[in-house]
């Protein structure tokens, strides 16, 4: 008698995108990192923004989430760094202050999700984003209207 064929491990979820985020607190970049994960998101995490830059200009990603409330090198900074690189850079904005929605919007950002976040909320999001039609995100920016995830 044979032995039975392996059965191929096939992932619970497929693949939905190539992340890069940008957290400066640790135990915050860990987590969502982790939950993005189990969501089905490659995730690549740093939390120095030149960093975050850098990374970016190495790799291929379909959105970068960023923190814009950082000690070190401020998150609108990071985000004139990241927009150096590509003009077209998808960036999510991560923050605890719900007040930078317009200064966001003006800033060419896809979204604002507030802190503390909601996972399956930001999933979706991300979704919806990563396979969004480039010609209704370039009239959705043009528009400066991103989308605004809130916990309330």
């Amino acid at each position: 008698m044979t032995a039975p064929a392996a059965i191929p491990s096939v992932p619970v979820r497929s693949r939905r995108g190539q992340l890069l985020l940008i957290e400066s607190d640790p135990e915050v970049r860990e987590s969502l990192r982790m939950a993005l994960e189990c969501e089905g998101f490659e995730v690549s995490s740093v939390g120095d923004g030149s960093d975050g830059v850098h990374r970016y200009a190495a790799g291929l990603f379909d959105l970068v989430l960023l923190d814009v409330n950082r000690p070190q090198r401020g998150g609108w900074e990071v985000l004139s760094g990241l927009q150096q690189v590509n003009p077209a850079v998808g960036v999510v904005l991560l923050s605890v202050h719900g007040d930078v929605y317009a200064a966001a919007a003006q800033a060419g950002v896809l979204a604002v999700c507030e802190k503390p976040l909601a996972i399956a909320a930001l999933s979706e999001v991300l979704l919806r984003l990563v396979q969004e039609d480039p010609g209704f995100r370039a009239k959705r920016l043009a528009e400066h209207r991103p989308i605004r995830v809130s916990v309330g």
